[in-house]
């Protein structure tokens, strides 16, 4: 996973792992497949522990635009929000502290995350929606 600067992951929709990630050095998504099967076998870890609710996952490609990459939380929220699909728990994970515009804008949509840091990070760019769904549910 060494080319993938960080990933997000959430239970979307009625039990959904969803994952995003965003890959380093302006690499183009060819580690998608290196993700996908990171999250098949957590997801086969999750369910020999008894986390039943998790019925299938998903990875999402990384989002880019003007030859800049979405930040994995903010592709995880324009999926959900595109596809309609509530974040259970409202809470995502995410493997390295977000940035202080993720946090920001994850605080204004009512979504908790696992970790954040002040320092600005990289082209950071708005995943322009007004809110996502989740549910009070706790995910896991």
């Amino acid at each position: 996973m060494r080319d993938v600067e960080t990933v997000a992951c959430a239970i979307a929709g009625k039990g959904t792992l969803l994952v995003a990630h965003n890959s380093s050095f302006g690499a183009h998504g060819g580690n998608n497949s290196a993700v996908e099967a990171a999250t098949v076998k957590a997801l086969k870890d999750l369910r020999t522990r008894g986390f039943t609710n998790i019925t299938d996952c998903f990875v999402l490609s990384p989002i880019r635009r003007q030859r800049k990459t979405f930040h994995a939380e903010m592709q995880l929220l324009k999926a959900c929000a595109e596809n309609n699909r509530p974040i259970q728990g409202g809470v995502i994970g995410v493997s390295k502290p977000c940035c202080g515009k993720c946090a920001k804008y994850l605080k204004a949509l009512g979504i908790d995350f696992s970790l954040y840091s002040k320092s600005p990070v990289g082209d950071w760019i708005s995943p322009e929606i007004d809110q996502v769904k989740t549910t009070s549910n706790p995910a896991i």
